[in-house]
């Protein structure tokens, strides 16, 4: 037998003679094993090795097989045991965002919105979430928005999303100038709007749907899961200086438009599967995020957040010193409990405040609330006699489409009419009298 040294030195002339003749190497016991085949079989033998290769990569086979390293099933299930210890949540966090923004003549990196959340979970499904926002003027002050008070509550069967904007009137109009000062002092000041949804709204957005920070790391084990659930091909990487942490490394498919996202999830075992770091790239925008955050011990051996931070890169697959910083959120976790046996048992239920606008999707009817607060108990009551009333008021104008004159009118005009047509005639015939009489 040839020895894998003069195999590997075949000459390409002796090749090219030895025509259809296939040589598998195996190691060291390298081997030559000649078939003359025609071109038909070398066709499905090429398309055999085809669907082999794609199969193995396909399959990812580094989920535990490393002596020691976690498999991806193991990982998964630490985090669902750590949800299904969590029967209650509550969050409170301040947000700074920093972005580009024109002053005079240059564009300088500095604060331009703010918001503050407070947000309620159970292990029922329900959330509240509590926003106040605004934005930074150019001295560096907080400028509320118009909508100074908004609220999203999902009881397990409907989500109402309530706005409060006191420099407007209750019409809904803004009020220009000075508030205090405004002549006119006849209109209530202050505007409330409530829109009732059925079910969940959006169907799968949660509290994330509503706020563009919140939970970002308080819920991450919901967010490793469905990463996990989601991702067509995972890499288990451990930390050599640190034993317990993780890096995962995950593929997940986007829209069509879009290339495949690939998501970096440091993962801490130590500390119940927090993630502690993050970095989220997408190929065809050319952008990538990365983030990280803080943890301190709570109660039950619960790791809370306490701050962090966000970053989205421009050109992230350029080299680090030479990325643009796109903007940068940073928020610091005022206060955040987990089973609170203090839990407000009352925070899930409907209060809407007088003379609030209704927009009820559910029955597809608007209704303003009178001078009491609302319950839940009392919406579809008012629901009911809304609807009841808009098409009272719907039959009331097609039946005075369908007799536009009343019988009254109509002799009023009929007499009218018979009175001008008699003066026309009277005054023809005195006309003619006068004619003749003069000739």
């Amino acid at each position: 037998m040839r020895s894998l040294y003069s195999i590997q030195n075949i000459s390409a002339r002796n090749v090219m003679k030895s025509r259809g003749e296939v040589f598998h190497l195996f190691g060291a016991k390298a081997y030559i094993q000649i078939v003359r085949f025609s071109r038909v079989s070398i066709a499905i033998y090429c398309m055999l090795l085809w669907i082999i290769n794609c199969a193995f990569l396909s399959t990812n086979l580094s989920f535990g097989e490393e002596e020691g390293l976690p498999s991806v099933n193991q990982i998964l299930h630490g985090v669902e045991g750590r949800l299904a210890k969590i029967r209650n949540s509550y969050e409170a966090a301040f947000w700074e965002e920093w972005g580009y923004r024109e002053t005079g003549a240059k564009t300088e990196f500095c604060k331009i919105r703010w918001e503050y959340n407070k947000i309620y979970s159970d292990d029922l499904g329900r959330f509240k979430v509590f926003q106040k926002k605004g934005s930074f003027n150019s001295k560096n002050e907080r400028v509320p928005d118009d909508e100074a008070e908004r609220y999203v509550l999902y009881d397990g069967e409907k989500t109402i999303v309530y706005s409060y904007f006191p420099k407007w009137d209750r019409r809904g109009i803004p009020i220009k100038g000075d508030i205090k000062n405004r002549s006119n002092n006849t209109l209530k000041l202050g505007y409330r709007r409530a829109s009732i949804f059925d079910g969940m709204y959006p169907r799968s957005g949660g509290p994330r749907g509503h706020t563009r920070y919140a939970l970002m790391f308080m819920k991450s084990h919901e967010r490793v899961k469905k990463s996990l659930s989601r991702a067509t091909e995972i890499k288990v990487i451990p930390h050599t200086d640190w034993k317990g942490i993780y890096d995962l490394e995950l593929y997940l498919p986007e829209p069509t438009t879009l290339d495949q996202a690939s998501i970096k999830m440091t993962v801490d075992a130590t500390r119940d599967w927090i993630v502690t770091r993050g970095e989220q790239r997408v190929k065809a925008r050319g952008r990538g995020t990365e983030s990280w955050c803080s943890y301190e011990k709570a109660t039950e051996d619960f790791w809370l957040p306490k701050k962090g931070c966000m970053k989205e890169w421009e050109n992230w697959y350029d080299l680090p010193m030479n990325r643009k910083l796109r903007r940068e959120v940073t928020f610091s976790v005022e206060e955040a409990k987990v089973n609170d046996p203090n839990f407000p048992p009352n925070v899930f239920e409907v209060i809407l405040e007088p003379d609030t606008a209704v927009s009820d999707l559910r029955y597809h009817v608007d209704y303003r609330v009178g001078e009491e607060a609302v319950v839940d108990a009392k919406l579809k009551s008012l629901a009911e006699r809304a609807l009841a009333e808009e098409t009272q008021a719907e039959k009331e104008l097609l039946k005075r489409h369908a007799n536009p004159i009343k019988p009254w009118l109509r002799l009023m005009l009929v007499v009218s009419t018979v009175v001008l047509v008699t003066i026309l005639i009277l005054r023809m015939l005195l006309s003619l009298y006068l004619w003749r009489r003069s000739s």
